[in-house]
């Protein structure tokens, strides 16, 4: 693998971050429909979960909060 290819996977586009970013508001907003979820979300306060996805292939990270999930394309906390 070239070092210009692993390059490329290290640093998100645009469209990936605007992708994460309309991810985050559609978790936050079917959190937000539901206060039970909303309270059972509480105690994860402080978790880091790793998602790789196929197709199309791509890692990112959720960071629960108290104010809802956080979604980044590196690791946060």
């Amino acid at each position: 693998m070239s070092s210009a290819h692993f390059n490329h996977q290290q640093q998100p586009s645009s469209l990936a971050y605007f992708w994460l970013n309309s991810l985050e508001s559609l978790l936050n907003a079917f959190v937000d429909l539901d206060p039970e979820t909303r309270t059972q979300l509480v105690p994860l306060e402080g978790i880091v979960v790793r998602v790789k996805t196929f197709a199309p292939y791509q890692v990112f990270y959720l960071l629960f909060t108290t104010q809802g999930i956080e979604v980044s394309p590196k690791p946060q906390g």
